[in-house]
């Protein structure tokens, strides 16, 4: 045999490297369009499929309180939750669109009975909202109304008492201090210091509201001398108080 045939080196086959073919980026129609059926659960029309995600929104929106009107809750809450999903994404979660449209879920929750969700949903809201936005007052205000009629209902009197000072804050911003608006306020926080037995935040709340009420409704109004005889029933407990916490001094030497 010959050797030179055995040392001979083997010719190496070249391997051609078939070309990466990347698939093509979508288009926004089809990126709408799968986000639609995400959302919807069904395929998006023609129309939805070209439209924008907000408009989406908004019909989802319309729908929710169509099925609201006939009672049908849990098709209108599907609605009202991908419809805060779309506007979060596309508007950002402070924009007043998605106040809006999570203060319409939250009141959902409260019909349904859900009452834990509709406190989550109105917390988030409120942790979200600037105050020096202007556009969010109105819907700020409804959800902070919202939960002190929850927590009185409640008897939760501490969340309360922090609701309605953040309301109190609020509508002295849009109303300014000498509004017989703010006197309901502080004749509310009255009460929830009368039920907590501090007397000398009842006394102070019924002192502000009364110089209120007769600046603005006039010191004949039937609320201003409502407000009037709370607030000297208030000042003599709070003397009464004052006396008896002397005589106990007293007593101890």
């Amino acid at each position: 045999m010959n050797d030179s045939k055995v040392n001979q080196p083997v010719a190496q086959t070249a391997t051609v490297e078939p070309e990466s073919t990347a698939p093509p980026e979508s288009t926004d129609a089809e990126l709408n369009e799968r986000s639609i059926e995400q959302e919807t659960g069904r395929p998006a029309t023609g129309e939805e499929a070209g439209g924008d995600c907000v408009e989406l929104a908004e019909r989802l929106i319309a729908e929710a309180r169509n099925y609201e009107m006939q009672w049908q809750s849990e098709q209108a809450e599907q609605c009202y939750v991908k419809a805060v999903s779309i506007l979060e994404r596309q508007l950002g979660e402070h924009h007043v669109s998605v106040m809006r449209c999570g203060k319409s879920l939250a009141l959902l929750y409260q019909v349904q009975g859900k009452d834990l969700q509709a406190e989550s949903l109105y917390l988030r809201l409120l942790s979200r909202a600037q105050n020096d936005d202007i556009a969010l007052y109105p819907d700020l205000i409804q959800v902070l109304d919202a939960l002190a009629d929850m927590y009185k209902e409640q008897e939760r009197h501490q969340d309360l008492q922090v609701i309605l000072l953040k309301l109190l804050a609020v509508k002295s911003e849009i109303l300014g201090a000498e509004h017989h608006e703010i006197a309901l306020i502080l004749l509310e926080l009255a009460d929830l210091y009368e039920d907590l037995k501090n007397i000398a935040k009842e006394e102070s709340c019924l002192r502000s509201a009364f110089a209120t009420l007769r600046a603005t409704l006039g010191p004949s109004n039937e609320r201003t001398l409502t407000c009037l005889k709370r607030l000297a029933s208030a000042q003599e407990k709070l003397r009464r108080q004052r006396e008896l916490s002397k005589a106990n001094i007293e007593w101890q030497g």
